[in-house]
């Protein structure tokens, strides 16, 4: 697929974000704040939004600023990745180092016939983090996004939202203290990738239909 262009298969795209999720939901039950939830809320938010999570992760695949090894280490590891480098090698693929995956090689939807604000989406949400601190504060600000939830305990959810919130916005103003607009600006967009993040998974899951 990699060197030669060849489309993942369906069941791979969903084995795909079958990983994801897995991940995602063994991370969620190891915080502390999601622990304090009762169990209702607990399975509520991990149904819910982590689809949103996985939707986002994939973005980040394909940033732009990627090439093939670092689109792939989060999913695969960096020693399959180190592995999958020394194969294509031995089969002397051409450019290598240049190679890029897009999202439309790897998550086709032949129902969609213009894909190209999906693709703009994924652009938008997978360049937005800078760094691994901005890109954890973001997740958990989604994973405990209340809206359209049912919960039990809505407002406890609210808090711990406006303090992952709150911490992504501190995070920065340090960040870009000699520039405090674009602090600012930063912390609106990622907020807005929220609302995005679901939109995106909205869009993959009536195709997926």
């Amino acid at each position: 697929m990699i060197a030669f262009g060849h489309p993942l298969p369906y069941t791979g795209q969903m084995q795909v974000k079958e990983v994801l999720s897995k991940r995602f939901r063994r991370i969620a039950k190891k915080l502390g704040e999601f622990q304090l939830l009762s169990f209702q809320d607990r399975e509520e938010i991990l149904t819910q939004n982590i689809p949103y999570l996985v939707e986002m992760q994939i973005s980040t695949f394909f940033n732009p600023d990627l090439m093939w090894r670092e689109q792939f280490i989060p999913l695969m590891g960096l020693e399959e990745v180190n592995k999958l480098d020394r194969k294509l090698k031995s089969l002397n693929v051409a450019d290598l180092d240049d190679l890029q995956v897009q999202y439309s090689l790897m998550f086709t939807h032949p129902s969609l016939p213009d894909t190209k604000q999906l693709e703009e989406a994924v652009k938008e949400v997978g360049g937005w983090a800078q760094d691994a601190c901005e890109y954890v504060l973001l997740s958990l600000v989604l994973l405990f996004c209340p809206d359209m939830l049912d919960l039990m305990e809505r407002r406890r959810v609210e808090e711990i939202q406006l303090k992952f919130a709150t911490l992504l916005q501190k995070y920065l103003n340090q960040r870009h203290q000699t520039e405090p607009s674009v602090s600012v600006s930063r912390f609106a967009s990622g907020l807005n990738l929220v609302t995005k993040c679901k939109e995106m998974y909205r869009i993959v899951l009536v195709m997926e239909e």
